[in-house]
């Protein structure tokens, strides 16, 4: 990946989490039967969907947050992206047409939880609350060095990523998982539409 000026880089990821606060917020318009309806027994339902992000956003976010007092000015106020995070984060991103490219097993600790009924809101409103979370990191970032210090992946301590690839990845993975989410929502209107 190119070097970027790390004010662009950080406004595109404010941006993109905007999209998905907004997402967020009409799926709790939904009945919550809806929530919680898988498209077949191998697919998850949306709640499982946003249980999902929050324990791979958690285990990014903890750590940046824990870490913040360890920022340092940015030099010359660019970031350079590494190879390997980038090349992570491409192949979670949803495409321009919103196709999820490559399948991947999800780890054990991050296998969602099914919920009931009644707690369905829990998982959206907890995605919501990290979304503000990531926001304020976001903020913190303003005119900071994003290769500070670096986070453990979901893979274990074998491979880290700087603060700004954690961000990007962290953020790659969460569009990946809101479009999911769309398209199951997709197959239910068309369903409902027959």
């Amino acid at each position: 990946m190119a070097v970027t000026h790390s004010i662009d880089f950080l406004s595109q990821l404010r941006n993109e989490n905007d999209e998905l606060r907004n997402f967020s917020e009409s799926i709790l318009e939904l009945p919550n039967d809806l929530l919680v309806k898988r498209p077949n027994e191998k697919q998850w339902n949306l709640v499982e969907c946003f249980d999902h992000m929050n324990r791979a956003t958690e285990l990014y976010l903890d750590q940046v947050e824990e870490k913040l007092g360890q920022l340092k000015p940015s030099p010359n106020g660019k970031f350079k992206p590494s190879w390997l995070a980038s090349m992570f984060s491409k192949g979670l991103a949803p495409g321009k047409s919103g196709q999820i490219k490559y399948k991947m097993k999800t780890l054990k600790p991050f296998v969602p939880q099914s919920l009931s009924n009644t707690e369905s809101l829990g998982p959206i409103k907890r995605f919501m609350h990290n979304l503000d979370r990531y926001e304020r990191i976001l903020h913190e970032l303003a005119g900071m060095d994003l290769r500070s210090f670096k986070v453990v992946t979901a893979l274990g301590p074998i491979l880290k990523f700087n603060v700004g690839d954690a961000l990007r990845f962290v953020h790659a993975h969460n569009r990946r998982h809101v479009q999911q989410s769309k398209n199951i929502l997709a197959l239910f209107n068309e369903v409902v539409r027959r």
